[in-house]
């Protein structure tokens, strides 16, 4: 199951990315906030043809599911496109009750003076239900396939929209003091769509969630922040259903096909799927094309769905100069005559089937574990929700066969089992946390960060102290901070730390430091988190450079997918090449005077700066992390850098910017890293042209790539950054384009596309994403295509005088994509003429926008999408305030604070109360709303055929049938887990409330009584005390010589006796009655021996 983004309001085309199906999409939960017209024109235009998206009844749209306390199924039925419309717009489609009113897009002007488009609610969040291509294309030669295949499918929307049903909650009460409240009715519905925008097989289901629940007696909001979170595991039980389904497991053998359960695959038809996701992208390229050309000559319009057949027809059409098509349709027929076109077979296949296992055949504490392992490797915390995530994809690899109830408890139940297991970093007396936010680790992510802090504290403790000498470097260029920074490299001390802006001169100070180490005859190893990276450093350094990796297997460190590090010793076999490990050789042998120096120490993950720092240790090697921490943080579970920096003594922070030629854009950069008034920062970036907004991203793309391909005609290079993978494909396309148009590059004589669908011409730049020592290519470097081959493979160098490396077609369809722009974390490193970043108001953060917005000299531009400039600042102080990085058990431990900030958890969410109307009846079940003819302002209609009457009095009958089914299933589930019906249930309740009223009753005059018994016990001790205190007071004044010491013991005793009856030393003169007002005074005074008693006064 793939999942892409869905429109916010309007179609967004840019947000879907390449919808191949080849690898697993990252994408989740979206909410659309427009009308329910606006839904009907979205959905209709994320499929082929508007006839393909309806459900076999005639004229239905939708299938709704309806649940009800506890997230059971009370009732399914299904919606037309008027009915679809009211449900989307909060209106009950079959009574008219309105259940809330939108709110529409409103400005504010918030408390950090910034103006700002607060969106309009939320009407439904949506996922989206896919498979893998080749899926797809099974049912499109199959028939059999198709049924099995939408049944699968159908059972994923609905175990999705089970399993949110099931965690649904709303907040109730006042802000600041909320209480969470599970959901008694919670709706969804499933939309079945056969095909893509350009025609091909493409099956998916849109599954829509209302952000309209009912709880405790009416209507509330949906809180859509769990929902949000939920995505993980939702994409994974949808993968899981799908691939467990018996019915289509036994469709796909029984025509031919081998399912690859670990993968989602059909093992016959990857080049199919290849095929046919190429053939898509160019169409769907056309598309965009000619829907941005439409728009521009109809502003303010929105295309109807016969312009869109049209641009459908015309976009097929432009690829295929020699085809006559018989009508201007795009069939799935004419996807298939592509197939064999191409030599692929469309039939006689003739695989096997695949092993069979159920659930009872999995180890569930094995399961557990490797969930808690998945989540070590990701972040210091985590949530309930990513730990079912985790589990979810464990059993959608494992290939069993099991039903859509099964999965989800078994899910769910290993998930919690594997809570249970780990540790909490709430406070206990916050109470019970959500199961969406993140609270959970484990005692080995403790374990890890503690000794890596213990280590980095001991290296401070035990090293030597740096003094600084004002004479050193002075015969080089560096400034003061760098010379500072230059001192600690060449030290010895044990720890250092090097912080600088974004081309501040690191690389040029460590460069004169290694003069100085190179003078003195000490070893300088300088690492990198990635291989690119390295060759970077080494570059620029003219020295070896190593990957942190890299060192760490030259000494012995194995590392699993989740990065939990082992170590060999010298004789062991390494356990995955069956050969002997014989100890670190060369260059990776450390020496005790070694100074062990990190580059971009900021993306260190903690598994692996702890190894690093053992081996340090190991060798008696200094070690120096330089870095940013305002830039890009580590993948995986961060914080090295944040540590480093609390504990080392030894810091130095370059804030003397070198790389722009703009001294004042120098400056302003500094101002981005410390994220210090925003909205400021904005208006100057502005004012200055480092800000552009467009009105759409078609026009942000072409804005960007026109300004790139301009710099590189003059001779330049260009970094374009972008946070997703999604936008920097687009950019990629467009860019291509472009280059094209300018003569640059040519067509290939062979067609040859990347993992991005995209097919590569000559001239091109790639991106090579997987480290490969065989071919010599790292993961993040570029390349010029040179040649592609007849086989799949290509050719590519970096330049005039560099080697040609040959990529072959299976590392070319995996791991090249076009490289004019990348993600952030590609571009963090680089250094180019000029820079451009694409911003994105839901999924940029300020790490990256710094990123994107340093890495040109000349010059740097951010582009954004935005309705108006105030808009634009709006997004970019929410940019700057967003930081996505993993800091540590403390940080996560404080963002755990606030995110519960405000809400009442002293118990776990309240359940779902018994139906409000128990005595509802077969004869008030909800009923379409009607209205008088005149009033409707109709006319009366002539007879209607009679068989359409016939068909739609059938129709309706059924419905009718199918709600009173489920009234009386829920009334005979009521009554089987209670004992009674609801009707008895009201007599009990009576009985109930009337006995618990007697019992209040005798409960006040018992305490009444008590109370008065208790007061003239109390009046009675008091007289008795006080009596004999005063008699042992005149015993002790009127005793003789001898009398003295027993009559002061009585008195002492007298004295005693009182204070331990009262609380309270006795008075000089005691009173007949009571010293307090009253006994209810008397039972607030404090214990003897408290801080506020008299005695301590």
């Amino acid at each position: 199951m793939h999942v892409y983004y869905a429109a916010i309001g309007v179609v967004v085309w840019w947000q879907r990315g390449v919808e191949g199906g080849e690898t697993r999409v990252h994408g989740g939960v979206t909410f659309f906030r427009g009308t329910g017209a606006s839904a009907t024109a979205y959905l209709e235009s994320d499929h082929h043809r508007a006839d393909e998206y309806y459900l076999e009844e005639d004229g239905q749209l939708a299938e709704r599911f309806v649940y009800g306390p506890s997230g059971s199924l009370d009732a399914t039925d299904s919606l037309d496109a008027a009915r679809y419309k009211l449900w989307v717009d909060w209106v009950d489609p079959d009574t008219g009750e309105v259940r809330g009113k939108p709110k529409g897009q409103a400005r504010l002007r918030q408390d950090d003076g910034v103006v700002r488009d607060l969106p309009a609610s939320p009407r439904f969040a949506e996922m989206t239900v896919n498979c893998d291509k080749s899926l797809s294309v099974a049912a499109a030669l199959n028939p059999a396939v198709i049924a099995a295949l939408d049944e699968a499918q159908r059972e994923a929307a609905q175990a999705m929209s089970d399993f949110v049903a099931e965690n649904a909650v709303t907040r109730v009460g006042p802000m600041r003091n909320q209480r969470l409240v599970k959901v008694e009715r919670f709706e969804s519905v499933a939309v079945v769509h056969k095909t893509s925008r350009a025609g091909d097989p493409h099956r998916h289901i849109h599954v829509q969630w209302n952000t309209r629940v009912f709880a405790e007696g009416k209507w509330r909001g949906l809180w859509t922040t769990p929902t949000l979170k939920q995505q993980g595991a939702l994409r994974g039980i949808g993968e899981s259903t799908i691939r467990s389904h018996e019915g289509l497991r036994t469709a796909l053998a029984q025509a031919g096909f081998t399912f690859d359960t670990a993968t989602g695959k059909v093992v016959e038809l990857s080049a199919h799927a290849e095929l046919l996701s190429k053939r898509r992208a160019q169409v769907q390229e056309n598309i965009a094309r000619l829907e941005a050309a439409w728009r521009e000559n109809h502003p303010g319009q929105e295309p109807s769905p016969e312009q869109r057949r049209i641009f459908d027809f015309q976009a097929w059409a432009l690829d295929r100069p020699g085809k006559k098509a018989k009508n201007r349709e795009v069939s799935q027929a004419g996807w298939i005559e592509e197939l064999r076109a191409a030599g692929l077979p469309v039939a006689g296949f003739d695989g096997g089937s695949s092993a069979v296992r159920f659930l009872r055949d999995l180890d569930q504490e094995q399961i557990a574990a490797a969930a808690i392992a998945v989540c070590e490797g990701k972040s210091s915390a985590w949530s309930l929700h990513q730990l079912q995530a985790a589990v979810a994809d464990q059993v959608a690899e494992a290939g069993v066969i099991a039903e859509r109830a099964e999965l989800n408890a078994f899910i769910s139940a290993t998930a919690r089992n594997a809570a249970q297991g780990a540790r909490s970093i709430s406070d206990p007396r916050d109470g019970h946390m959500p199961d969406h936010v993140r609270h959970i680790t484990s005692e080995r992510v403790i374990a890890v960060e503690d000794e890596l802090k213990a280590r980095f504290t001991a290296r401070v403790v035990a090293g030597e102290e740096v003094h600084l000498d004002p004479g050193a470097f002075a015969a080089t260029s560096l400034g003061q901070a760098q010379k500072h920074a230059a001192q600690i490299v060449a030290s010895g001390c044990g720890l250092g730390v090097v912080e600088g802006a974004a081309g501040s001169g690191k690389t040029t100070m460590l460069r004169e430091a290694k003069k100085l180490l190179d003078a003195e005859g000490r070893q300088l190893v300088v690492l990198a988190p990635t291989l690119k990276g390295a060759q970077e450093a080494a570059r620029s350094l003219e020295a070896a450079a190593f990957s942190v990796h890299k060192l760490l297997h030259a000494n012995g460190f194995r590392w699993d997918e989740n990065g939990r590090y082992t170590r060999l010793k010298p004789g062991e076999t390494d356990p995955n090449t069956g050969k002997m490990y014989r100890g670190p050789q060369g260059d990776y042998r450390l020496t005790k005077e070694a100074r062990v120096v990190v580059d971009e120490a900021g993306m260190l993950d903690q598994d692996t700066a702890l190894a690093l720092t053992q081996l340090a240790d190991q060798y008696g090697a200094g070690l120096v992390l330089m870095g940013d921490r305002a830039q890009l943080p580590a993948v995986g579970r961060g914080g090295v850098l944040d540590h480093a920096a609390k504990i080392a003594v030894e810091r130095a922070d370059i804030d003397v910017v070198h790389r722009f030629t703009d001294a004042q854009y120098a400056e302003l950069s500094l101002r981005m890293r410390s994220r210090q008034k925003p909205a400021e920062l904005f208006n100057d970036l502005y004012t200055r042209g480092h800000v552009r907004i467009h009105t759409g991203v078609e026009e942000a793309v072409e804005a960007m790539t026109a300004d790139a391909a301009q710099t590189i005609r003059t001779g330049g290079t260009v970094a374009m950054a972008t946070p997703t993978n999604e936008m920097a494909t687009q950019i990629n396309a467009v860019m291509q384009q472009q280059m094209s148009d300018a003569g640059r590059t040519r067509e290939a004589r062979f067609k040859i596309a990347g993992v991005d669908g995209l097919t590569l011409r000559h001239g091109d730049t790639i991106m090579t994403r997987n480290n490969d020592t065989m071919l010599g290519v790292a993961n993040r470097e570029t390349y010029t295509v040179h040649t592609t081959h007849s086989d799949g493979s290509i050719t590519v160098n970096q330049g005039k005088g560099k080697d040609m490396i040959r990529l072959p077609k299976e590392y070319v369809t995996q791991y090249v994509h076009l490289g004019y722009a990348s993600t952030e974390y590609g571009a963090q490193g680089a250094t180019e003429t000029t820079g451009g970043g694409l911003l994105d108001a839901t999924s940029s953060s300020a790490g990256g926008t710094y990123v994107a917005a340093t890495r040109g000299r000349e010059a740097n531009t951010l582009h954004m999408v935005a309705a108006s400039t105030e808009d634009a600042q709006a997004q970019f102080v929410d940019i700057m305030g967003r930081d996505t990085a993993d800091r540590g058990i403390e940080a996560a431990t404080e963002a755990l604070a606030k995110e519960i900030e405000g809400l009442d958890l002293s118990m776990p969410p309240a359940p779902a109360g018994l139906p409000l109307r128990t005595e509802e009846t077969a004869e008030n079940l909800p009923k379409a709303p009607s209205r008088p003819l005149e009033e409707a302002g109709a006319q009366e209609q002539p007879e209607v055929d009679k068989q359409l009457r016939e068909r739609r009095v059938a129709s309706e009958t059924r419905t009718y049938e199918r709600k009173l089914a489920a009234w009386q299933s829920r009334r005979d589930a009521y009554q089987a887990k209670n004992g009674h019906s609801p009707e008895e249930w009201q007599q009990l309740n009576a009985q109930a409330v009337t006995a618990h009223h007697d019992a209040k009753s005798f409960r006040e005059t018992t305490e009444h009584n008590v109370a008065s018994r208790a007061e003239q016990a109390l009046r009675s001790d008091h007289a008795r005390l006080s009596a004999d205190v005063t008699t042992a007071r005149q015993d002790l004044d009127q005793a003789g010589l001898f009398g003295k010491n027993s009559a002061r013991r009585i008195l002492t005793d007298a004295e005693a006796r009182y204070e331990a009856a009262f609380g309270i030393q006795p008075a000089q003169e005691l009173p007949l009655s009571l010293p307090w007002n009253s006994f209810g005074t008397f039972g607030r005074r404090p214990l003897p021996g408290t801080r506020n008693s008299p005695r301590h006064a």
